[in-house]
């Protein structure tokens, strides 16, 4: 046996009816195989080790698993083999060898790919496709041989976990294409790597494109292009990325590619007289952000100002976006000449480059709606708000402002909300210190109006729409989700764009009226 490789498998026999259990903790005592699995003990027990290496009770989020039974009269069914969360008794085992799963189990079980391994008879590899969840416990079951191993995750696994960007998890695209994003920037790498099982060869490259950007995102480049269409997948990466010197430096989320359609050509968009060519798609320039539209096609886009190689710039963006969604460029110096380089990567893995030249405008105010409590615990419509912020560089001046619902428009008062402030557009009978819901914070502009929409807010959720004193839409805010009394529903982030559903979420913690919400994220 390697050393900290497979588990420990001295064998002994029960005296007992039922499926056997292989215990592989070291807390579980000596392994334990069934005698009526008579033709695997005489091939020898079953092996279990996990690929990278390490003991099965200190097995990272991310790997694959291994299983064979030595000799040539051991063979392991692939088609009764799964990952199941928690532990397996006998009666769940016999489940997996009949192949018929209760809904108890099936919920248990970690979508996985099973493949046997060519080069060695009897040896089968399960790779789960999702990250495991840290500190837990989960079980191998197999029908034939019937066995069942245990692993423990780590509670705390010090590598990092590159999430997987491009292809979008919920599309198909060319299965060798891939890229992965962390946090933290990555040394040069291109280390020679498979996609599994039997997959393209190929290298592990820093940057999401050819010239190493951005530099905290990982690709697979493929060694060549094949002469005939390539296999369409699953297949999953490796499950460790190594330095150079082979140090250990990350782990790939192990979400499988695939491609289930064929990918379409992207369309260039023509751009309006105010906007710029921003690669495939049209840009609209503003003070410290530039908003981009989007052709009609899933796209992953890297953006760095010119000269940021040579530290010349904060900009360093790796986003995707899906079709027509648009995406936001941020931060950019206001009032100021920039050049771009913006760098595009469509579903068949056709690659676009371009740069953008603009100025960008002064310092400017940008009001977004926030937050809505439309079904308060207090009564209403007194105790419903509107929460506005503004996330620009300058003061707002809100004369002229109105907030449109399904029944009309209510102007808001004159009053001046400055960068990173809150407001509240209120009811005249709104009473702040009502205990039925929380109090705004400390220091938070109430806007006074004689009603919020014409009849009150519906607690059904209605769309809302900000207009500033020139007509503009600034802001909206859709009629879902839909919240429960006392709830509220929030942007995930001010700079979250209003055309796409997954950026507004209910509170998960509760309305939060003049503060940051609890679901915001980092920009």
């Amino acid at each position: 046996m390697r050393a900290h490789l497979r588990a420990p498998v001295a064998a002994a026999c029960l005296a007992a009816a039922g499926a056997a259990q292989l215990g592989c903790r070291p807390d579980l005592g000596e392994p334990r195989l069934d005698c009526a699995a008579r033709g695997a003990a005489d091939a020898g027990p079953p092996e279990v080790w996990i690929e990278p290496e390490a003991p099965l009770d200190q097995a990272p989020a991310v790997l694959r698993v291994h299983l064979r039974v030595p000799g040539a009269a051991g063979t392991i069914d692939p088609e009764r083999l799964a990952l199941v969360r928690g532990p397996l008794g006998p009666a769940q085992l016999g489940q997996i060898a009949r192949a018929e799963i209760s809904a108890a189990l099936s919920e248990r079980i970690v979508p996985a790919l099973i493949w046997q391994d060519k080069a060695s008879p009897g040896h089968v590899v399960l790779a789960p496709s999702v990250p495991l969840a840290p500190g837990e416990l989960y079980s191998v079951g197999s029908g034939e041989p019937r066995f069942a191993a245990t692993l423990e995750t780590l509670a705390d696994d010090p590598l990092p976990l590159l999430g997987r960007v491009w292809p979008p998890l919920e599309a198909s695209a060319s299965p060798t294409v891939a890229v992965w994003c962390g946090t933290a920037q990555l040394p040069a790498l291109a280390s020679p790597a498979q996609l599994a099982p039997s997959g393209p060869v190929g290298l592990l490259a820093t940057g999401a494109f050819a010239d190493g950007f951005p530099r905290a995102c990982l690709r697979f480049e493929p060694a060549a292009l094949p002469a005939e269409p390539p296999a369409e997948g699953p297949f999953v990466p490796p499950p460790l990325l190594v330095d150079e010197a082979g140090s250990a430096i990350g782990r790939l989320d192990p979400r499988p590619l695939s491609a289930d359609e064929p990918a379409v050509e992207t369309a260039a968009l023509g751009c309006a007289p105010d906007e710029v060519g921003f690669g495939p798609g049209c840009a609209l320039v503003q003070d410290d952000r530039l908003v981009a539209r989007t052709p009609d096609a899933a796209l992953f886009w890297s953006v760095r100002l010119a000269g940021a190689a040579a530290g010349g710039g904060e900009l360093d963006l790796a986003r995707g976006t899906g079709p027509g969604e648009p995406l936001l460029v941020f931060p950019l110096p206001a009032d100021s000449e920039i050049e771009l380089v913006v760098q595009s990567l469509d579903a068949a893995g056709r690659a676009g480059r371009g740069q953008v030249a603009a100025h960008t405008l002064p310092p400017m105010p940008h009001v977004v709606l926030s937050e809505v409590l439309a079904n308060p615990n207090g009564p209403e419509p007194a105790q419903e708000w509107v929460e506005l912020y503004n996330d620009g560089l300058a003061h707002a001046l809100l004369a002229g402002y109105v907030l449109g619902d399904a029944g009309g428009e209510t102007a808001l008062p004159a009053a001046v909300l400055p960068p990173g402030a809150y407001a509240l557009l209120v009811g005249e009978s709104y009473d702040p210190a009502s205990d039925l819901d929380p109090a705004p914070a400390p220091g938070t502009l109430l806007l006074r109006v004689p009603k919020v929409g014409k009849n009150g807010l519906s607690n059904d959720g209605e769309p809302l729409v900000l207009r500033d004193e020139a007509g503009h839409a600034v802001s909206r805010f859709p009629a879902k989700p839909k919240p429960k009394p006392g709830v509220s529903v929030v942007r995930t982030s001010p700079k979250a764009p209003d055309e796409v559903d997954g950026s507004f979420v209910l509170a998960p913690e509760g309305p939060t009226p003049g503060a940051p919400n609890a679901a915001e994220q980092a920009d």
